[in-house]
């Protein structure tokens, strides 16, 4: 139970040092190259019908913190099976 306790905590931190290095260093990055509404690109909305709106910014967001999230946690699970892996071969002549 204390396990799963630690890892919870820990997911959260790592969730917010993912947002933070999505905040900080990838949107102004694509705010640079984009410039998708003069201002920031994360304010970007779309409105088909008068009264309709998506906020098609936020939603650009969220998928680029998501595919972040899920791009280092397959780094760290390969890099993790990859040293069971080794571990396991060394115990197992």
């Amino acid at each position: 139970m204390l396990k799963m306790a630690i890892a919870f905590i820990l997911g959260g931190a790592f969730s917010k040092t993912v947002s933070a290095i999505s905040e900080c260093l990838i949107m102004p990055l694509l705010n640079f190259i984009l410039k998708f509404t003069g201002e920031h690109w994360k304010t970007a909305t779309w409105e088909p019908l008068q009264g309709l709106v998506f906020e098609v910014g936020k939603f650009g967001a969220a998928t680029v913190d998501f595919f972040l999230i899920s791009l280092v946690l397959f780094v760290m699970w390969k890099l993790a099976s990859r040293m069971h892996s080794t571990s396991a071969s060394r115990t197992n002549p």
